[in-house]
């Protein structure tokens, strides 16, 4: 069995040229979240980039 990946953290949430608010990426690191952020910057098609923590997953419901 394989193992579980580890959750997704951070996202990176920017704004497209015909103003929908769109999710650019889900990261499991800040690094990888830094490392495109920069990218998408340099790019300069999105405006209002932000690194956004991506809440915990809620565990299974339990079975009764």
């Amino acid at each position: 069995m394989k193992a579980p990946l580890p959750p997704i953290l951070f996202r990176i949430v920017g704004i497209a040229g015909d103003g929908q608010t769109v999710t650019l990426g889900k990261y499991r690191t800040e690094a990888e979240a830094e490392a495109d952020h920069a990218r998408f910057a340099k790019e300069a098609y999105y405006r209002n980039l932000s690194i956004q923590k991506v809440p915990p997953p809620k565990p299974p419901a339990e079975k009764p």
